[in-house]
């Protein structure tokens, strides 16, 4: 028996992945808070490399507090097949979007993602405090002075 009670409760419920459909359904119905909302993403994590494409086709479909949950658990999956998609998602003026795709890519440290926030650097937003804000995260990342 698991000690959380409500983790308990999901494995009980879901002895298995209950694939993304049903993962964004309990959220957005506001059923996954807390412990559930940590186990989908592990979940997500975990699973990743089999349910990206599911992952990425649910984000076009999602409110921003949901598409940042998937870039989140995308970019900690570090898998080098989401570099396009982390890289497509710089440009989001969400700041919890483009946030996670600057990390996941930063993490990933590879040629390709590497390359993206380098050229990540010339992207402005319609408002420019979000733009400030995203330079200077990228900045971190990017080991220069942020302006």
């Amino acid at each position: 028996m698991n000690p959380d009670p409500e983790a308990d409760r999901w494995y009980r419920t879901y002895p298995t992945f209950p694939g993304v459909a049903t993962c964004i359904t309990l959220m957005q119905a506001g059923k996954a808070r807390g412990t559930w909302l940590e186990i989908i993403h592990h979940l997500w994590v975990e699973h990743a490399s089999v349910i990206f494409d599911d992952l990425c086709t649910a984000y076009l479909h999602v409110e921003p507090v949901i598409q940042g949950y998937i870039v989140e658990a995308i970019a900690a999956a570090r898998i080098p097949i989401a570099i396009p998609f982390l890289s497509a998602q710089l440009h989001s003026p969400v700041a919890v979007v483009h946030r996670w795709a600057i990390r996941g890519l930063a993490q990933l440290n590879t040629r390709e993602s590497r390359r993206a926030l380098w050229d990540a650097q010339t992207i402005q937003f319609d408002d420019p405090a979000t733009t400030a804000a995203f330079q200077q995260e990228l900045g971190q990342y990017l080991n220069r002075p942020s302006h």
